[in-house]
């Protein structure tokens, strides 16, 4: 799963070697560490320059579900990518513009939704 914060950009996978862990990846290092600034050093990133994400840390999924719940109680903005530094916003804003095709033509699809079906 791909996570954009306010700090940062990360992908969160499961750990092959754990259940009860996840692996949490991110192109810079301070991305993890400001995402879980609570949670350092106990989770420290390690640096893995032969793997496509190089900073990698293994954390609890209680703790990744806790942090990215605190995440989201504290959004404070009306526009995201007007919250974020200069440096994510360029990433930020060319991912925004290549996700507009899921909503051209060819990819648009409209769904008529049955409240029956949730019920």
């Amino acid at each position: 799963m791909w996570v954009f914060t306010k700090h940062g950009l990360l992908s969160i996978v499961e750990n092959a070697n754990d259940k009860k862990t996840l692996l949490v990846r991110a192109r810079q290092c301070h991305h993890i560490t400001d995402n879980f600034k609570g949670y350092m050093p106990k989770y420290l990133p390690k640096y893995s320059p032969d793997r496509d994400y190089h900073w990698r840390s293994v954390i609890d999924k209680e703790i990744v579900a806790k942090r990215l719940t605190e995440i989201i109680l504290e959004i404070d903005y009306p526009n995201f990518k007007n919250s974020v530094d200069s440096d994510l916003k360029t990433v930020y804003g060319e991912v925004w513009g290549v996700a507009m095709a899921l909503q051209k033509d060819k990819y648009a699809r409209v769904t008529i939704v049955n409240i029956d079906d949730f019920e």
